[in-house]
C-alpha cells in the first residue's frame, strides 16, 4: 500500500486490510513517525524507499568495490562487489573470507559465467565480481 504522505489514509486502509485479515500488508512510509504508526496498526513490513535508496548509495560511496547490497535484515544482507586487490589470484579457501570476515561467498561470476555455489579453488581475477553473504559488520572489517 502506497499513498503517499497522508497518514490518516495509509492508517485507515492499513486497519481495513488488517480487519479483511490479508496475510501481508506491506506499506510505504516517508518517516519513522509514519513507519511506527502502521507497524502499530499491524503492517508486516513497512519500506522507506527514500531512506533504502540513500542507505545503498551511501553503502557504495563508503565501501570502495561494492556495486550492489540488498539488505535482508537490520543487520545482515548480500554484496555484490569487486575483489580487493589483495584476493586477486587467491582462491576463497585460501582467503579464509568466513573465518577472517564471517563472510560467505555464494556466487562468482565475471562477463561470460556465473558460479554458484562458487569453486572455492578457483582463483579470484580482477574481473570477477564476489556475491556475498554477510554482516553489516563483516563490510566494515572489509573495508579496513
Amino acid at each position: 500500500m502506497a499513498v503517499g504522505s497522508d497518514l490518516a489514509a495509509s492508517a485507515l486502509i492499513t486497519m481495513n486490510l488488517k480487519t479483511l485479515n490479508v496475510p501481508f500488508i506491506m506499506c510505504k512510509a516517508h518517516d519513522d513517525t509514519y513507519r511506527e504508526i502502521l507497524e502499530r496498526l499491524g503492517a508486516d513490513r513497512v519500506v522507506l524507499p527514500e531512506r533504502e535508496v540513500a542507505d545503498k548509495l551511501a553503502l557504495g560511496l563508503t565501501h570502495a568495490g561494492v556495486m550492489e547490497y540488498i539488505e535482508l535484515s537490520e543487520e545482515f544482507g548480500i554484496v555484490e562487489m569487486e575483489p580487493i586487490d589483495e584476493w586477486i589470484g587467491k582462491s576463497i579457501k585460501d582467503l579464509e573470507l568466513r573465518t577472517r570476515y564471517g563472510a560467505n561467498v555464494i556466487a562468482l561470476r565475471d562477463k561470460d559465467d556465473i558460479q554458484i555455489p562458487p569453486d572455492i579453488t578457483t582463483p579470484i581475477t580482477a574481473d570477477h565480481i564476489m556475491v556475498m553473504l554477510g554482516s553489516y559488520e563483516m563490510l566494515e572489517k572489509l573495508k579496513k
